[in-house]
């Protein structure tokens, strides 16, 4: 099982975003969202309006939670449909997380149900986390330590 060695900063993986989706993440920071609220915020806007799904959780949370259960398998490994994206991206980590971000969006969106365009600002914040913990200790949390809080 590979995992995917990551580093940066929030600032970092924020830059790496489309300058739109960057302006639009850093004004929510700005504003006092923490890092998981702006992303919340930002796939209520990206996703449908008022949508809840089956288990009564609200669209941008249940996508939220998706994001993260995803993301666990590609950085951690363990989960075959990820091998060859994480082996691409292994060596893009240090000076092109731009694509980085991409790769994993795209990698992401098929089981989480949105284009990469939308996921990549929720990537990027997920990545920040990782990077900030270490890949180590975010593989080893329990699953419950990253719910997002109540939107």
């Amino acid at each position: 099982m590979t995992q995917i060695k990551l580093d940066g900063e929030l600032d970092d993986w924020i830059d790496a975003l489309d300058p739109h989706q960057a302006d639009s993440i850093r004004q929510m920071l700005a504003a006092g969202e923490s890092p998981d609220g702006a992303a919340l915020n930002w796939l209520a806007k990206a996703g449908p309006d008022d949508l809840v799904n089956f288990s009564g959780a609200s669209w941008p949370r249940a996508c939220y939670e998706r994001v993260m259960d995803e993301s666990r398998k590609l950085i951690c490994g363990g989960d075959p449909a990820y091998d060859k994206t994480r082996k691409d991206i292994s060596g893009l980590i240090e000076q092109h997380k731009g694509e980085v971000v991409a790769m994993i969006a795209t990698a992401l969106g098929g089981a989480v149900g949105l284009p990469a365009a939308a996921l990549a600002p929720v990537v990027a914040i997920v990545l920040s986390f990782v990077s900030k913990v270490g890949v180590n200790a975010w593989c080893k949390m329990p699953v419950s330590n990253e719910a997002a809080p109540a939107s």
